[in-house]
């Protein structure tokens, strides 16, 4: 069986056309400079050099699937290809979501047609069970058994809201007179530059890790023994390996969703919340952060729970069943269950 590479390399590369919109009559025998070009034009207009990679790997993975269906041209790629990719693609639904989101955009520049919107693809709801939470007091625990650049990382995410992304990107000079410069999601080499104050929590837990931070030439906050800077997949490897010595599920991105609950918890409004959280929409925070914490749902039915519950119930003359909390008025309301 070939291998994508092989598949992929099946497409000989030629000069591509110039402009942003290019329709391609023929085969794909110009499918790799077709795909740098869209990628050099993404990086032209801001998008950072991760995002790119992420894009080009995307178009990748999407046309050696066409290649194995027997694809043969640009404008032979139909929704009912897309719905299929949708669903035979491997890896988690969140990814080829995002390599098909890859593939609308190539789609539209290349041939002017959104395949991927007439394709109609029903999702599930983003998040679900794939999401996990945190409590307060798990927290806590979390950060007995952390080391001093783990304490950092669980302080940047719990108590000031970074993204695992962002962490890895802080330098030793963004921090001053207590503010700390934030490189987040957005367009530009550097993404979206804000400046943020720096929690009590983390303040402290930075303060224990420069005092034992190995030496380095690097300008990066986090380093490895070796000196050489933490990246992104660092991170995500050591704070998995935290959450397995701790007994408890958890990722950098939900100690983010423990900063957005705690808030919220505190009474905090959502339009608050959302620019601490540094979301363009409010909507997004509710969506993403708020209504999904499983803790509501829990409370609502312990409500429903604590309103309906047989026990300690009566009964009227006529067996209508009604509950003491529901009698404090002369007139009580006939439960019809």
């Amino acid at each position: 069986m070939k291998s994508e590479g092989e598949k992929f390399a099946e497409y000989a590369p030629s000069v591509p056309q110039e402009g942003d919109t290019m329709i391609i009559d023929g085969e794909f025998n110009s499918l790799d400079s077709h795909i740098e070009a869209y990628c050099d034009l993404l990086a032209g207009r801001g998008r950072k050099e991760s995002t790119v990679a992420d894009v080009r790997n995307a178009l990748r993975k999407c046309f050696a699937w066409l290649a194995e269906e027997g694809v043969a041209s640009v404008e032979g790629v139909t929704p009912e290809h897309v719905a299929r990719m949708a669903q035979d693609l491997p890896g988690k639904e969140s990814s080829r979501r995002q390599w098909l989101s890859g593939l609308s955009g190539f789609m539209k520049w290349s041939t002017g047609r959104d395949v991927v919107g007439q394709a109609r693809i029903l999702w599930n709801p983003r998040g679900g069970e794939s999401r996990t939470w945190i409590t307060p007091e798990e927290y806590r625990q979390a950060m007995e058994l952390a080391g001093p650049a783990e304490r950092v990382m669980l302080s940047l995410a719990a108590t000031m809201g970074l993204r695992r992304a962002e962490v890895a990107s802080l330098r030793l000079s963004d921090f001053e007179d207590g503010e700390v410069v934030i490189r987040g999601k957005g367009h530009g080499p550097e993404g979206k530059k804000v400046r943020k104050l720096v929690s009590e929590p983390a303040r402290e837990a930075l303060e224990a890790w420069l005092a034992v931070r190995p030496a380095s030439g690097s300008d990066a906050l986090l380093v490895k023994e070796s000196g050489r800077p933490m990246d992104f997949h660092s991170i995500y490897y050591r704070v998995r390996r935290l959450s397995e010595r701790a007994g408890i599920p958890f990722s950098m991105h939900t100690f983010r969703r423990l900063y957005a609950t705690t808030l919220a918890d505190a009474g905090v409004p959502l339009e608050t919340i959302a620019r601490m959280m540094r979301h363009e929409s409010p909507v997004t925070t509710m969506r993403c952060y708020l209504r999904a914490d499983p803790r509501r749902m829990a409370d609502a039915q312990a409500k429903v729970d604590a309103v309906l519950a047989l026990r300690g119930a009566r009964t009227d003359v006529k067996g209508h069943i009604y509950h003491d909390s529901l009698c404090r008025h002369a007139e009580y309301k006939r439960l019809a269950i």
